[in-house]
């Protein structure tokens, strides 16, 4: 699992501390949030693509299961008329 994300006062820079920084400086750290941001949308998709692919797997599995089912109660219920 990723990190958590760090706390929001080693985060953010303070506004006295952005305020020295140079135009620069500025883009340079707007750039590497804005690629951190993508990344982790990048990555929450990817596991969102993992759960609903499991999820996939486990309804088919559900429906295979309730056919199977379906046929032995068939069974079972013409077992039974052959008894009497």
């Amino acid at each position: 699992p990723p990190p958590p994300p760090p706390s929001s006062s080693s985060a953010e820079a303070s506004d006295a501390e952005l305020g020295g920084c140079s135009k620069e400086e500025l883009v340079r750290r707007l750039r590497r949030e804005e690629a951190e941001k993508l990344a982790a949308l990048v990555q929450r998709g990817r596991l969102i693509q993992g759960v609903n692919r499991q999820l996939q797997e486990h309804l088919r599995e559900v429906r295979e299961l309730k056919a199977v089912n379906g046929r032995l109660q068939a069974e079972n219920r013409e077992l039974r008329f052959l008894e009497t």
